[in-house]
């Protein structure tokens, strides 16, 4: 195993064991398979925080019970939040502070830990200004304490929020509870859409109004829309222009909900790619056609590459061409996270691929852009890497086999797992990545009739 990138402390109980790597092999021919996928990691970290900040008790079912989720419910409960998992009921109840509550340590010793949770770095330092008690102090994984966030607690700040970062900008940080007041804040559009959620999520719990004001456009505005449908399903009311470029948000309290939670539409991502690359039909059970996530986009760019998508009520059906269709320029801005799907299944086309447009996922886990570039090469594929993008020209016959250093990166265990059941093989090294959103990933595959075999412990 590979440990140079591994950066994550600790494993949480709900992640896939550890092991010095998986051998993903070649499928023997199309497969057809039905699939339940897990619960959306952008929906369940989102109703986490807005329950732990609402009145009443919430439940939370379907949602996704991965790294990420773990290490969300253990912060919120070191900061005072009651939160039950049960599993067997496929929910997490959770008790909010409501009007009169407020986040403290139970124990000075046991600092909030959020591991390598991007969204709950974004999410969870505004409400603590808001509604904590005293100085508090989050901790993360090495891998988020590298991840931007400076831009966004500046923002903060101008609303009156006390937080201290270290000189690199990240974490660990220091939140004085009670300090958010309101007013007025500017912030760029162009550097992560989790920055203007985490904005307007912990706007309500102000003591005073707030404009929020977005230069430059917002990458990924599908995901601050689905921030304010969340935000308005647990009672709150933002006011904000058609082009998200200006927000106000009066002092509000959240209320609890009982809500179902919808399956990961980028983790769909893999699996439809898997059945793209391979002529094979998949159906997948509880993806919902009329979902805000923006990975949903990733099936219009497959049609456009000759695969057949059928959309149903609470389902989609995808068959794979029996030639994927090259020469095409994508634009991913919009469904970024979906680009290493596509990087996987790009060399089985008939001609380049280019994709463009996502020169924001440098900053993601990995730099993403260069880490696909070179496990691409690795595996004889002709690839361009460019600032924004790449441009991947297939191989004649099929892509080599490789064995994959993932970066502590959910997203490339995944799509060159694919890479490797459509071709000649693939050895993940670090495959306990992909507990990050999905910790059955691999078990998932073999749902379809990939052989995946663990190769040592660690």
């Amino acid at each position: 195993m590979s440990n140079t990138h591994k950066q994550s402390e600790a494993l949480s109980p709900w992640g896939m064991p550890a092991a010095a790597a998986v051998e993903v092999f070649p499928l023997s021919g199309p497969f057809e398979a039905t699939l339940a996928l897990p619960g959306s990691k952008s929906f369940t970290n989102r109703a986490l925080i807005l329950a732990a900040v609402a009145k009443g008790t919430s439940i939370l079912r379907s949602p996704l019970f991965s790294d990420d989720s773990y290490w969300c419910i253990d912060a919120l409960q070191k900061l005072g939040i009651s939160a039950r998992s049960v599993r067997e009921d496929d929910r997490i109840d959770i008790e909010g502070l409501g009007a009169g509550g407020s986040f403290h340590l139970n124990d000075a010793a046991a600092l909030p830990y959020i591991g390598s949770a991007g969204t709950i770095a974004r999410f969870l330092p505004g409400v603590i200004a808001a509604r904590g008690v005293g100085e508090i102090t989050l901790t993360s994984s090495a891998q988020l304490a590298r991840r931007p966030v400076s831009e966004m607690i500046a923002a903060l700040r101008q609303l009156g929020a006390e937080i201290v970062l270290p000189e690199h900008g990240a974490f660990p940080m220091k939140i004085t509870g009670g300090s958010l007041k309101g007013g007025t804040a500017t912030i760029s559009g162009q550097l992560s859409s989790q920055f203007i959620s985490g904005l307007l999520i912990a706007a309500p719990l102000a003591q005073t109004p707030v404009t929020l004001s977005v230069t430059g456009g917002i990458v990924q505005a599908d995901y601050v829309r689905m921030t304010l449908s969340m935000m308005e399903d647990f009672g709150v009311q933002v006011k904000y222009s058609d082009d998200l470029s200006s927000f106000y948000i009066e002092p509000q309290e959240y209320q609890a909900r009982e809500i179902t939670l919808e399956a990961d539409a980028s983790t769909a991502t893999y699996f439809v790619a898997a059945a793209a690359a391979t002529k094979s039909r998949i159906t997948i059970t509880n993806l919902n056609p009329e979902t805000l996530q923006p990975d949903f986009l990733f099936l219009e760019y497959l049609e456009k590459m000759g695969c057949s998508v059928t959309q149903e009520a609470g389902h989609i059906i995808l068959q794979g061409p029996q030639q994927l269709q090259g020469n095409k320029v994508f634009d991913f801005n919009a469904c970024s996270d979906s680009t290493p799907a596509l990087a996987g299944i790009a060399p089985f086309s008939d001609g380049a691929i280019e994709v463009r447009g996502v020169a924001h996922i440098r900053k993601h886990e990995s730099d993403r852009l260069s880490v696909m570039h070179g496990i691409l090469q690795q595996a004889g594929v002709d690839v361009t890497e460019y600032e924004d993008g790449l441009n991947i020209i297939p191989v004649r016959g099929m892509p080599r086999h490789v064995v994959v250093d993932p970066h502590d990166d959910h997203r490339m265990a995944m799509a060159f797992s694919v890479m490797g059941l459509a071709g000649a093989g693939a050895t993940i090294t670090d495959p306990s990545c992909v507990s990050k959103t999905c910790p059955n990933f691999f078990e998932l595959l073999q749902k379809i009739g990939v052989r995946c075999d663990i190769v040592g412990a660690v």
